[in-house]
């Protein structure tokens, strides 16, 4: 089934539903519009709306012949939609082969069936592929599967982009996918505002289970990996991806959940444990306190979003918690660069695992996806 996703704009909300994209409008709740997916994309895995806000990247998986819909491609695919104004949303690239340009890096992409990758659309029509809709999300739009070919389809173990992230400076112009199977994984970094997508850098991780893969916040060739025994720190050069070395030696031995770039110099991880380490220039520091400050480690950081102010984290048993810098906080304590403020647990996320959060750019919402 599609994993839900979303993204958070100051007034529009993302999210994905079976072959829809809906956009709601924070302000208007009853107001959405809607971008058909075609029937061929079997799922949309994840959404990833650019740091500046104009763009959205939608990961996707296709079936492997358009007309049977029963078997799944190998390869993993990305479209890209311009959403400055999401009440006019357009498709500016559709199904880049993500893994056949990983496979020779530095090759451009073809979209499946001779499709042209640049395509525009406006909304007012289904048949552009976009239409508004003032009620409730309706349901259609795909060619419907029966259980039995549904059921298959989602036992067997197939290759697809489990998370994304943008650069954060200028443009934004390159992403880094994670790619994996369940056994082996594979980080890309694209070029994907180009007219002709590339891949920038490619790294296999062979029997590795990789989490999740950013960029640091003022430098776009230097990125942060984490995964099960895995957190490093590496620079991208000539296409490949080249270990830190000056950087101190962190733990290979704990599940790392999560991670984030505070600033330039600072990275924070997670550990299936609860337990939090920052990384502050080449000192590492593993705080005392829970992630959730509670004495017990049953619930693990699975997703994290930072604001102005701090940070905001989630756990796999719908659980949420706020920390902020010491000197916003006016701490006297001076032991951590950040406090715990509180934590809550709504009564619609109890016992969910929490798949991602996202706050406006005006920072006074937070979509939380479960």
């Amino acid at each position: 089934m599609p994993l839900p996703a979303l993204a958070l704009l100051t007034r529009g909300l993302f999210s994905n539903l079976g072959h829809h994209i809906a956009i709601r409008n924070i302000l208007a709740p009853h107001r959405m519009i809607f971008i058909t997916i075609p029937d061929y994309v079997y799922q949309i895995t994840v959404m990833k709306l650019s740091p500046n806000k104009k763009y959205l990247l939608v990961a996707e998986q296709l079936y492997k012949d358009s007309n049977s819909l029963k078997e799944l491609s190998q390869n993993c695919y990305l479209s890209v939609y311009d959403v400055k104004n999401s009440d006019n949303p357009k498709l500016l690239k559709a199904h880049i082969n993500v893994s056949e340009m990983a496979a020779s890096t530095g090759n451009t992409a073809q979209a499946p069936g001779g499709e042209k990758l640049h395509v525009s659309g406006t909304a007012g029509t289904k048949d552009s592929g976009f239409y508004t809709n003032t009620g409730s999300a309706v349901a259609g739009g795909a060619a419907a599967m029966n259980n039995t070919n549904q059921n298959t389809l989602e036992s067997q173990q197939h290759k697809k982009i489990t998370q994304m992230s943008f650069s954060e400076t200028g443009s934004c112009k390159y992403v880094s996918l994670i790619i994996t199977d369940g056994v082996d994984s594979k980080v890309v970094v694209l070029d994907w505002i180009s007219i002709n997508t590339k891949v920038e850098a490619a790294m296999d991780c062979p029997k590795q289970i990789i989490h999740k893969a950013t960029f640091n916040p003022k430098d776009d060739t230097k990125l942060c990996t984490t995964g099960v025994n895995h957190w490093k720190v590496w620079k991208t050069v000539d296409g490949s991806f080249k270990q830190m070395s000056q950087l101190p030696r962190m733990n290979q031995n704990h599940h790392y959940t999560e991670h984030c770039w505070l600033d330039k110099n600072k990275l924070i991880s997670f550990t299936m444990d609860g337990e939090m380490y920052f990384l502050i220039d080449e000192d590492v520091k593993k705080l005392d306190q829970n992630a959730f400050n509670v004495d017990d480690n049953i619930s693990h950081v699975v997703t994290i979003e930072k604001f102005d102010k701090g940070f905001y984290i989630a756990s796999d048993q719908g659980e949420m918690a706020m920390w902020v810098k010491s000197e916003e906080n006016n701490s006297t304590s001076g032991n951590q660069l950040y406090d715990f403020i509180r934590r809550w647990q709504p009564p619609a996320t109890k016992g969910h695992k929490v798949l991602g959060m996202s706050v406006s750019s005006s920072q006074e919402y937070l979509a939380v996806a479960f």
